[in-house]
């Protein structure tokens, strides 16, 4: 099993964000939000593309090997080495 998280971005995240795709060492497992706060680093401003109030903006779509973390635990479900996460910014459209 991987030590690593694969993360994928998609969308305007793609455009922001090179590479868009990364692999981030994970030794013990962490929730969601406490990961989403550790990507700061290998992608500089991607908590405030996210997060508004210390909450998911509305719309964020994050899927966890391939389930919607809200059909889940949320921003406490539990992220583990080996784990796929990819990442939807909040869609805009007319």
């Amino acid at each position: 099993m991987s030590s690593a998280v694969k993360v994928k971005l998609f969308g305007i995240l793609r455009l922001r964000f090179r590479p868009w795709e990364k692999e981030i060492s994970l030794d013990s497992p962490l929730s969601l939000k406490e990961f989403l706060e550790a990507l700061e680093g290998p992608f500089p401003g991607l908590k405030e593309t996210l997060f508004s109030r210390n909450k998911l903006q509305k719309g964020v779509i994050i899927l966890k090997n391939g389930r919607n973390i809200f059909h889940l635990a949320g921003l406490d479900t539990k992220i583990f080495p080996g784990d796929v996460l990819v990442i939807f910014p909040p869609g805009a459209g007319g």
